[in-house]
């Protein structure tokens, strides 16, 4: 057996579940255009866009953390034009927010 076969317990070249459906490697998700479990542009390694992020990139970051004021009735401190005022705290530490956020957790953010 390869070293390959023993870390995803199975064939990499033979990827099937006990029922002998396609199944991604990494994630078990059967395989294939009507199971609807997987993305069109699926392969053996990873199922979907999703599947490669999470197991390729299993561990979580923080990039930025922002603030805004708000007054007892959960109004927002504005600015003249009406937009609502950021603020950031550079000398603080957050990493513990780390401990509470895992992968499935995370949402992607648009560009738009």
């Amino acid at each position: 057996m390869s070293d390959k076969t023993e870390e995803f317990g199975q064939a990499p070249n033979e990827p099937h579940d006990e029922y002998g459906r396609a199944v991604c490697l990494q994630c078990g998700s059967k395989l294939g255009g009507d199971c609807g479990d997987a993305e069109p542009d699926f392969n053996a390694q990873f199922c979907s866009k999703g599947c490669f992020q999470k197991h390729s990139y299993p561990n979580v970051g923080l990039w930025d953390c922002m603030f805004y004021l708000l007054d007892d009735d959960g109004n927002e401190l504005k600015d003249d034009e009406g937009k609502v005022i950021i603020f950031t705290a550079p000398d603080s530490d957050y990493s513990y927010v780390l401990d509470w956020i895992t992968v499935d957790d995370l949402e992607e953010v648009s560009d738009e």
